[in-house]
């Protein structure tokens, strides 16, 4: 079957999920329908915001569907008749009615090499566990939580300094490049689809602001991590003066002090934690812009020996 003449509905919601559809209509894909999360509050704020999938469907004239509920979703799907669906991080978990309202079935793009890490943060859990290895998986849905058959994996290298946001970026691009190829073969039978090994599944769970909150009763390697992972949400943060300070970035040293005692040695900015010393780089106060370490040392001279 020819992409162009399949009727494709598009699911997905984040900035990844928005540069894979801006892919399938740059291939000419025939997208009959887009369905997104509802427009929600955000920030401090609670501005309502729209969501990267929504503003690319209306800049290309998209019919658009922001369902609510599964039964709305299922409504949507059954009345649009569709020959796939195409997702990539919707938010919702498909019923199976809906899975069934496309002739082909729904194909999934997920941010891990399955069948490790499947659930909602794939990508931060591959740096919270210091994975070497990140990747894409394009998977056909079913009812169990990515635990469809697999049509296609991608591996590449994850840098020491990798963050969510970098990392997220990369297997963006990855996902565009396969997208088209591998739907075009999917489509035309040129794949064999391999079974998952279940056993062999590992899971990851929804995160939370919460998450962020550095314990720093934790290693030096712990606490890296989980800097690097939560960037650029819901980010890492400890407090200073009873306010909320996150943390952006940092390094590892050899240095050895008690945890959460901070220190101003040869003009690094360290905290002990249960193994050696964590070097904070950037960091950003309550109420204020992203600065230095230097910059918030300098408008903090008492910082020396402090405690968190």
């Amino acid at each position: 079957m020819d992409i162009k003449n399949c009727k494709l509905v598009f699911l997905g919601t984040p900035m990844i999920a928005a540069q894979v559809l801006i892919k399938l209509i740059a291939i000419n894909s025939n997208i009959v329908a887009v369905l997104t999360q509802p427009t929600k509050p955000f920030g401090r704020g609670l501005k309502l915001t729209t969501s990267e999938v929504e503003r690319v469907a209306r800049v290309n004239n998209l019919p658009l569907y922001k369902p609510e509920s599964a039964v709305e979703i299922e409504k949507t799907l059954v009345d649009l008749k569709p020959d796939i669906l195409v997702v990539v991080a919707y938010g919702h978990i498909l019923s199976k009615r809906s899975l069934a309202s496309a002739k082909l079935g729904a194909v999934n793009v997920h941010g891990s090499l399955l069948p490790k890490y499947r659930g909602p943060s794939p990508i931060q859990t591959t740096i919270l566990e210091g994975d070497k290895v990140a990747g894409i998986t394009f998977l056909k849905m079913t009812k169990k939580m990515d635990a469809g058959p697999i049509l296609l994996k991608k591996s590449i290298p994850v840098k020491a300094d990798e963050t969510s946001r970098s990392l997220t970026d990369k297997l963006t691009t990855l996902a565009c490049d396969e997208i088209e190829e591998t739907l075009v073969n999917y489509l035309n039978g040129n794949i064999r689809l391999k079974e998952q090994e279940n056993e062999s599944a590992t899971f990851c769970h929804l995160i939370s602001k919460n998450d962020g909150l550095i314990c720093w009763e934790s290693s030096a390697t712990k606490i890296h991590r989980q800097i690097r992972a939560y960037n650029p949400w819901p980010m890492a943060f400890t407090y200073w003066e009873k306010e909320k300070l996150i943390i952006l970035s940092s390094a590892t040293t050899k240095l050895k002090l008690s945890p959460g005692q901070v220190r101003l040695i040869n003009g690094q900015l360290l905290v002990g934690t249960s193994t050696t010393a964590l070097e904070l780089l950037s960091l950003k106060p309550a109420g204020k812009k992203i600065m230095t370490a230097q910059d918030f040392m300098n408008g903090h001279l008492q910082i020396d020996n402090y405690i968190f």
